[in-house]
């Protein structure tokens, strides 16, 4: 979708009074509010339907009530006489969070009633909805909303917008890949809905990037979409969690913030590292999303950093070349591992502008497939001076690097697995620097 205003759940952003943490909070509170309407919306589309169960039981629902009739309510400040009759193990209290690991905060106010985002109630289940975009939910909202509902007991359920966004998705991927006894057909009223509801999490950053996040870096500044821009950065968030995860290192994430190198010039990409520390003087594992698809990279920049390589580049370049030869060895892609550009070794020299400022302009960006076909000496001799600092310049920026084209970026289901495969590749190079990543 290249314009999200033709998404049927788009809104116009209220108007907000103030600035900075008050208008950004104020501009994150309306996102909840029409997130959880937009839920509410696209459950009763699909009641009756084959995403009925899977979208209920990601809620929390249980199994065996997750295909019965229900209703749906938003914005609810009174128990419903009914509630009362529906078993203490099927009740739920859900905090929908914006991902990673929910934490529940400890402070307290002095409210003693409370308002639930939503209620979806059955006459078998009862799901109380409290909606945020980021990870913390307070102890004190909670236990307001029990009291409101009159529902002391119910269970904390905690599910992702993510989550929710993969449950819609893997829906839709049965739908169109439907055949004989494998049927699973949607209404198509109930299949525009999902799909216009699972774009509009995208849109913000749950779900995976979008066609939209790609287009933003090219838009003027006056055209760019400030809740697109927080899309992007929650969506990097997520799949650099995920990566972290799933590649099991002690290495901690930092997303950059989306802006351009000075006040004239608009982004052109968004970035994040994942580093020791979650610092940036180190050499760390770096990724990058651009309007022609995704970069991860093992990056080497600052002094202290390429002082770590220039350190082990004359100790032991067997290591490095040994690792150019893996990485050189697998293009052409495998069937398992295709579309991917070949691994690169890329230098980015940085000249120096002015006191503390500096211009990139490339120095080399040659695939390491054709560095390992030269003789060893050609090889040692090109990196030495490939890498080598000019006088007067700041130390260079040293990458392992690999693309994804746009098209993996927006149709692959498991990107972050993907990643991580590369990462698992980069360790000896990090071992290498004396940076081990666990």
């Amino acid at each position: 979708m290249s314009d999200p205003h033709l998404n049927i759940f788009h809104a116009y952003r209220g108007a907000t009074s103030g600035g900075g943490d008050h208008a950004e909070r104020a501009r994150e509170r309306q996102l909840e509010d029409n997130l959880t309407r937009a839920l509410l919306i696209t459950l009763q589309a699909v009641q009756g339907t084959a995403a009925q169960g899977p979208l209920l039981r990601a809620l929390g629902a249980p199994d065996a009530q997750a295909d019965a009739p229900y209703q749906c309510l938003l914005q609810v400040t009174e128990p419903d006489p009914a509630w009362r009759r529906i078993p203490v193990a099927a009740q739920r209290m859900v905090a929908l969070h914006g991902g990673g690991q929910l934490q529940i905060g400890a402070q307290v106010d002095g409210t003693q009633r409370g308002r639930a985002d939503a209620v979806i109630a059955g006459a078998g289940f009862l799901l109380m909805i409290e909606a945020k975009l980021g990870p913390v939910i307070t102890a004190a909202q909670l236990e307001r909303h029990r009291t409101t509902l009159e529902v002391p007991q119910a269970a904390l359920h905690a599910v992702s917008w993510h989550a929710l966004a993969r449950a819609a998705r893997d829906v839709l991927w049965a739908d169109a890949r439907r055949s004989g006894r494998e049927r699973v057909a949607l209404e198509p009223v109930a299949r525009f809905v999902l799909e216009q509801w699972e774009g509009y999490l995208q849109m913000n950053g749950f779900g995976g990037f979008t066609e939209e996040h790609l287009l933003y870096f090219l838009r003027r500044r006056e055209q760019r979409d400030e809740l697109v821009r927080d899309g992007i950065r929650r969506s990097m968030e997520a799949l650099t969690d995920e990566i972290v995860a799933l590649w099991g290192t002690t290495w901690q994430r930092h997303v950059g913030n989306i802006a351009g190198t000075d006040r004239t010039a608009p982004a052109t990409e968004a970035w994040a590292r994942i580093a020791q520390g979650g610092v940036s003087g180190v050499p760390h594992l770096s990724l990058g999303l651009r309007p022609d698809g995704l970069v991860i990279h093992a990056n080497v920049e600052t002094d202290p950093a390429y002082r770590r390589f220039q350190d082990a580049w004359r100790q032991r370049p067997e290591v490095l070349l040994a690792l150019l030869r893996e990485l050189g060895a697998v293009w052409p892609p495998t069937a398992s591992g295709g579309g991917g550009q070949p691994w690169r070794l890329a230098v980015a020299r940085r000249i120096m502008t002015g006191p503390r400022r500096f211009t990139y302009a490339m120095g080399s960006d040659t695939a390491a497939a054709s560095i390992i076909e030269w003789p060893t000496d050609d090889q040692q001799t090109f990196i030495t001076h490939a890498t080598a600092r000019p006088a007067g310049e700041a130390a260079p920026e040293i990458m392992l690097i690999r693309q994804y084209p746009s098209a993996i970026v927006l149709e692959e289901r498991h990107l972050a697995a993907r990643l991580v495969e590369d990462a698992h590749t980069l360790e000896p190079y990090f071992a290498w620097l004396g940076m081990p990543v666990r």
